[in-house]
Formats: C-alpha cells, structure tokens, sequence
C-alpha cells in the first residue's frame, strides 16, 4: 500500500476559475466551482471496478 509520500500529486489551474487546484496522476477537481479535467487526461490508466474494495464480488477486503 502506497504512503502519502509515494503518491504522484500534481498541481494546476483550474480551466474554469483559476484557483489552484490538486491531484493524482493529473485528475482535477475544483472545490471552488466544479470544473473536472476528463478522464483520459492522467499520465496513467483508471483502475478497473475489479479493483475498488467495494465492488460486488471482490476478495480483497
């Protein structure tokens, strides 16, 4: 499991406000009016429903 300090944080502008806002892997959202970057532009893939704890049938809890 990942510290916080291995996790690949990122920092931009928001393309609706300009405030300051930051991520993972190059995937925003603004707190201040909403705007989210699209999904495809991280430098890495989303992972798979198989890989979230909650999904319906997954053993990894």
């Amino acid at each position: 499991m990942p510290t916080p300090h291995d996790l690949p944080f990122t920092r931009t502008t928001c393309s609706g406000c300009g405030a300051i806002v930051e991520g993972l892997n190059n995937r925003f959202s603004c707190t201040v009016c909403g705007w989210v970057n699209r999904w495809d532009d991280s430098t890495s893939p989303l992972p798979s429903a198989e890989d979230d704890p909650d999904y319906p049938g997954s053993k990894k809890r």
